[in-house]
């Protein structure tokens, strides 16, 4: 659980994210989760701003713990989301939207919006979903 002071530091960093100041919300975040490694949303808003630098290899595994933390935050899922799309996991980025929705991922709706997004579903895929990741 944040303390006060760390809620207003997270709050600071997502005024920075809104200001475009990606590296100082990279910074504060980093020092919040030498404090706070277990918080869902300092893990996703850390994974938010590397988004943000295009540094998507840097923030899968912040991105991942985060829904690991918050498994019913959206804003997690979604932030989840965008960086495996970023890194060209379409299917794994459907997959984590369908755990959200808590939807079967096997359903007509799931391959429709596959086609829409020009995502093709493998039988013998290996890829996992968040929930299938440990935080290490």
């Amino acid at each position: 659980m944040l303390s006060e002071s760390q809620k207003e530091s997270i709050n600071e960093a997502i005024g920075f994210l809104r200001e475009g100041r990606f590296p100082d919300a990279e910074l504060l975040l980093m020092e919040l989760i030498k404090e706070n490694p277990s918080d869902g949303a300092v893990n996703s808003y850390l994974a938010w701003s590397r988004h943000l630098l295009d540094r998507d290899s840097d923030a899968i595994e912040p991105a991942r713990r985060g829904v690991l933390l918050a498994p019913k935050s959206e804003k997690a899922s979604t932030i989840l989301f965008h960086v495996l799309m970023a890194l060209g996991k379409a299917h794994e980025a459907l997959l984590e939207m369908w755990r959200f929705l808590g939807r079967d991922s096997r359903g007509e709706y799931f391959q429709l919006l596959s086609d829409l997004m020009g995502v093709e579903e493998h039988a013998d895929s290996k890829e996992k979903t968040a929930m299938d990741v440990s935080s290490d």
